[in-house]
This record gives structure tokens, C-alpha cells and sequence, in this order.
């Protein structure tokens, strides 16, 4: 949660650029981190010396099982699998709620001070029986997404991926670049929630309805206040010569 444990670079200690004025006792890292690398996350500001030498030594001896593993036979074989997801994504991503209808867990959970999500219990919940959740998840295997009175086409290539947005609505000529901004607001933010649950990574051109240059500037300082929750570097690029909008996000974990 705190530390990276990597393989490689075996004598460095990496620290956050915001951790440099904090006050590591790097003496006692080296005396754990053994042949490999250790980073401190920015995430290791909150926590007391005591939880981060613990969280070092957990995650240096399963870096030692899977160096272990590499050098047995058989293979191909499994050799790393996360065992705690739920806990590491809401660690990752503190403004998701969670229900649980596991009250052992969500014991565990609410007694993890360091889990700063609301967390709900509930007996009786389960996702098979959430509409919602269960008309979201299909809706990811479709290319057209509908939201309101807009449609949402996502076409992912090797290359890139781009995303066209059509209104079903007639718009009135003379309000036709204001009505295309409020369109283009209500997508933008669809187009955010789809990127990320997809896990769409690489270039992504999007193609908003044509608007004229103030209502462009509206909508790009729309998009900077976008909360994203997953922890994939995003790039906003701005409109190209061309009217189209540029996103890149961060390919792999």
C-alpha cells in the first residue's frame, strides 16, 4: 500500500517528490529491502514508521516468493496473485463508496484507518439483483452508448480509439453551437466513465459536435474540473487544427 518493491535498480531507495522533506530512517529500509529497490508512495506521508517497515517487509518477501518461483519448474505457471483487490482499489481510489454485505470484511475495512472511503453494510446486497449495476455492465460490450438524447460511439483500433458524439435532438440553427456546448458538457462526462471502466488506454480522439471557439473554451475548462477516480495518468491535449479533442492515458497498471 505504502511501498513498491522492484527487481531491479537493487540498491536504490526511490521517494515521492513529495516525500522529500519527510524523515525516513532510511537506515532501517536498507536493513529490509534485502537485494532490490524499495519506493516510498506518496501515500506513505499519513503513516507512521511503524506500518510503513511493516508494509516494506510484506511486500519484500512476496517480491522474494515470486523471485523464488522464477527459477522452479513447471511452466508456464501463476506465480503472483493479488489477494486483497477490493482493499488496494478503494486505498487507490478514496472518493468511491463501497457496500458490503460481508460483515467480517467491512469490520476489517472500517478498522483500516487508512481507508478513507464510506463504507456501507448491508446483509441483503447483492450486485446480481442491482439493476443499475447490472444495465452499466452491459452496457460496456456496446459500441453506441446512450445518455440522455445523446449517442456515444466508441470505436477502439490497435491504433488509437475515437469517439464520435451525435445529438438525437434537432437543434435550432441560430443556438446551434450553444446547444452542441450542452450536449458536449453532458457527454464529456460520460465519455470520462466510459474511458475508465473500459480501461481504454493509448490516443483517443474525440469528435464533439462542432462548436464555435468561446463554447470550446467552455467545455475544456469543464473538463479540467472532471474528478477521475482511477489512478492511470490522464493528458488532456486540447482541440487539434482539425476540431478534434486529444486524450492520452496511461497504458498498463
Amino acid at each position: 500500500m505504502f511501498s513498491v518493491i522492484s527487481y531491479k535498480n537493487r540498491e536504490d531507495i526511490l521517494i515521492s517528490k513529495k516525500l522529500k522533506e519527510h524523515n525516513f530512517n532510511l537506515e532501517k529500509i536498507k536493513n529490509i529491502k534485502s537485494n532490490f529497490s524499495v519506493k516510498l508512495r506518496t501515500k506513505s506521508f499519513d503513516c507512521d514508521e511503524d506500518t510503513l517497515l511493516n508494509d516494506i517487509r510484506k511486500n519484500v518477501k512476496k517480491m522474494q516468493e515470486i523471485v523464488d518461483c522464477l527459477n522452479n519448474l513447471p511452466v508456464p505457471k501463476l506465480i503472483y496473485k493479488k489477494e486483497n483487490f477490493l482493499e488496494d482499489f478503494l486505498f487507490e481510489n478514496e472518493k468511491y463508496s463501497c457496500v458490503l454485505n460481508d460483515k467480517e470484511l467491512y469490520k476489517s475495512f472500517k478498522n483500516n484507518k487508512f481507508l478513507k472511503n464510506e463504507l456501507i453494510y448491508d446483509e441483503e446486497y447483492s450486485p446480481k439483483y442491482d439493476y443499475n449495476i447490472g444495465i452499466y455492465l452491459e452496457g460496456l460490450n456496446k459500441k453506441i452508448v446512450e445518455v440522455e438524447d445523446i449517442n456515444i460511439v466508441i470505436e477502439q483500433t490497435e491504433a488509437l480509439t475515437v469517439i464520435d458524439v451525435n445529438s438525437k435532438k434537432k437543434t435550432n440553427e441560430t443556438n446551434k453551437s450553444k446547444n452542441a456546448l450542452s450536449v458536449n458538457l453532458i457527454a464529456i462526462e460520460e465519455i470520462i466513465r466510459q474511458i475508465s471502466f473500459r480501461d481504454i488506454s493509448g490516443i483517443i480522439i474525440v469528435d464533439f459536435i462542432n462548436m464555435k471557439t468561446k463554447e470550446k473554451e467552455i467545455l475544456e475548462e469543464k473538463i479540467k474540473e472532471i474528478q477521475i477516480f482511477d489512478n492511470k495518468i490522464w493528458n488532456f491535449h486540447g482541440f487539434t487544427k482539425l476540431g478534434l479533442y486529444e486524450i492520452t492515458r496511461q497504458r498498463g497498471k
